[in-house]
């Protein structure tokens, strides 16, 4: 017989997973390297972006938790937009954004956009992500 997890059961280890996204020790920057992260990707392997204007990988602290429930089974956590302002000066390539672990500098995750953009080409038009953890019941009634 399967293993059956309680919706009660997502939702605590979905809380108790928020409060510890909200600790402090997460971040989130941009990198500009053409790589396909994998589930074997090391954070050495990330190029950070250097756009004017970029000031680094910025700290996450207020995450939101969406549980779901038996109608809604994909559970989510959010946060706010992040938002990078170039001044215009030097522009950049990104591909995407990476999230870490500032102490350990652990990749938590990294998601590559379908192609690089430039940012501060000539503009200030800012760069924002919003950065979103899903979860999935995998309940046979919800697939």
């Amino acid at each position: 017989m399967p293993l059956v997890i309680t919706y009660d059961w997502m939702s605590e280890s979905l809380l108790y997973q928020l409060a510890r996204m909200n600790a402090g020790d997460m971040r989130i920057g941009l990198y500009k390297s053409l790589i396909a992260p994998t589930e074997d990707t090391d954070f050495a392997e990330i190029e950070p972006a250097d756009f004017s204007g970029y000031s680094g990988p910025k700290p996450l602290t207020a995450w939101t938790a969406n549980p779901g429930g038996r109608d809604t089974p994909r559970w989510r956590i959010t946060h706010p937009a992040v938002i990078w302002t170039p001044t215009g000066i030097t522009p950049g390539t990104v591909w995407g954004y990476y999230v870490f672990q500032d102490v350990t500098n652990k990749l938590w995750w990294a998601q590559e956009r379908d192609s690089s953009i430039t940012v501060g080409d000539g503009n200030t038009i800012p760069y924002v992500v919003i950065p979103t953890y899903t979860r999935r019941s995998e309940y046979p009634g919800d697939v």
